[in-house]
């Protein structure tokens, strides 16, 4: 999805986060935590860069993996290619792209493609070929991508790839649908499903009330897909649609939802597996 990382620091003297967002170009202060609004984000660069065909905001980056923030300009493409070991969980921020993803299934290639709108999750896994288009004449299109291990570059490809029969397939998630779905069918405060991607590392939660999560040797980032509410991890931060908290390790984290504003937030670690949370 990516053809250069530009930095978050230019991005982030426009604005002031709930938390320190004075980062640095060499990156975030992983030390601290931090809350970013991507709407803010998205807005200040549509304005700062709306000449640009690709641009690329770097929020986490490690040796495990990775987190930016992908512009696609004004009616461009980034052409059908694949990763040859990284794995993309890429959540639409703006925009409505039309995305093909091309993956093997019992020995055949298979082609999975649509119109997706914001809150819909597209996961590419290593040799899954996909291409994006920005179909928009006025808006950049962006989208909060996830990778596993890191990001290194696309590898272009043409539609007869034969490394595509080795993929998994692609998948589309639809998370405030699931979110609306889960409230009809369920009573529960809250639920933590481990999702089949990146290893593990992905967390989907639907809140009503309150979770509680655990502390870990590694970083969370939680990236809330709808809704409103409160992120205590030492002191308490307000938590709103297309907010991302960066936390540091060893913190007690707690997400509690406002009344009437039930929210599907997605977790990440990009250290460790998540272990089955307790839900009361």
């Amino acid at each position: 999805m990516q053809t250069g990382i530009v930095k978050l620091f230019l991005v982030l003297l426009a604005f002031h986060g709930v938390a320190a967002t004075n980062v640095a170009a060499q990156g975030t202060d992983k030390r601290k935590l931090q809350i970013l609004d991507l709407a803010k984000m998205a807005e200040q660069v549509m304005k700062a860069e709306s000449d640009k065909y690709d641009y690329s905001v770097d929020i986490f980056n490690d040796n495990t993996a990775s987190v930016h923030l992908h512009f696609l300009g004004h009616a461009q493409t980034t052409p059908l290619h694949l990763h040859h070991t990284t794995e993309e969980a890429t959540i639409i921020v703006t925009g409505k792209p039309h995305v093909s993803q091309i993956f093997g299934r019992d020995g055949k290639v298979e082609k999975l493609e649509g119109d997706y709108s914001p809150g819909t999750m597209i996961y590419s896994p290593n040799l899954c070929g996909h291409k994006w288009v920005n179909p928009s004449k006025k808006i950049m299109q962006a989208n909060l991508v996830i990778a596993s291990p890191p990001f290194l570059g696309n590898f272009y490809v043409d539609p007869t790839e034969p490394l595509f029969k080795k993929s998994r397939p692609g998948l589309v998630v639809r998370l405030n649908e699931d979110l609306q779905r889960w409230l009809k069918v369920s009573q529960s405060a809250s639920q933590a499903e481990r999702l089949s991607m990146l290893d593990g590392k992905l967390l989907r939660l639907y809140l009503r009330k309150q979770v509680n999560i655990p502390p870990s040797s590694s970083p969370t980032i939680l990236y809330v897909i709808s809704g409103k509410g409160l992120l205590d991890a030492g002191q308490s931060y307000p938590l709103g649609a297309q907010n991302v908290a960066l936390i540091p390790p060893d913190h007690d984290i707690t997400l509690e939802a406002n009344m009437n504003a039930p929210m599907v937030v997605i977790a990440f670690r990009p250290d460790v597996e998540w272990e089955p949370l307790t839900i009361k």
